[in-house]
């Protein structure tokens, strides 16, 4: 809200305005003559108690060829199930696999990874690369598809709306026979709240983005 427009030397800024009450989340983005975009975010949760936390974009799930990453993996994560992976540089096909159903196809494409140093999301059109200057990113690589569950449909996670994710706090993943908050204290909710809306105690994330191919 209330975006201003104006210059730091030879970058231009274009950044919202602080409010209290009406315009407390703050958002700026950095435009370098190189032409990397840096994209800088503080902000608070909109309840006590949430699913997720972070920032989502738009991108057509259909001009997706894979991702390289810096991070770990190979495998996806969920709030209640970070351990496994190794940290380093994972390359990654694109597939709409769901666990365990036919065809199948691992590790998974779709869903949240953890420890984002930088990544490379390869498209049919056009390639980028994102980076971050923090250790505790979550990158969200679209929804996956809807797994066939018992009649209790306990392990579908929840995602948030838009197609790439750039997240502070994801969600966690029920079984067959519990929802996520049964499974113990990672699988419950992320709780932040701050009633003043101080700016030095809000999320903040920095990321840079590379159009140039």
């Amino acid at each position: 809200k209330n975006f201003k427009l104006s210059k730091r030397g030879e970058e231009v800024v274009i950044a919202s305005t602080f409010d209290k009450k009406e315009s407390y989340n703050m958002l700026e983005w950095t435009i370098y003559p190189s032409g990397i975009v840096k994209m800088k975010v503080d902000y608070f949760p909109t309840a006590y108690f949430t699913t997720f936390v972070g920032m989502n974009f738009s991108y057509p799930e259909n001009e997706v060829l894979g991702v390289e990453y810096m991070g770990s993996g190979p495998n996806r994560v969920w709030k209640n199930r970070m351990k496994g992976n190794e940290f380093g540089i994972w390359s990654k096909e694109f597939n709409n696999s769901a666990t365990g159903e036919i065809p199948f196809a691992y590790p998974e494409f779709k869903g949240y990874y953890s420890n984002l140093y930088w990544a490379k999301i390869n498209a049919k059109n056009h390639t980028f690369k994102v980076f971050t200057d923090r250790e505790d990113v979550f990158l969200r690589l679209f929804t996956p598809k809807k797994s066939k569950d018992t009649e209790w449909d306990n392990m579908s996670p929840t995602f948030p709306t838009g197609d790439i994710s750039f997240m502070n706090g994801i969600s966690a993943i029920g079984t067959k026979t519990q929802k996520p908050e049964t499974t113990g204290p990672m699988g419950m909710k992320h709780v932040f709240y701050d009633f003043e809306k101080e700016p030095a105690r809000a999320l903040n994330m920095t990321i840079f983005f590379d159009f140039k191919n």
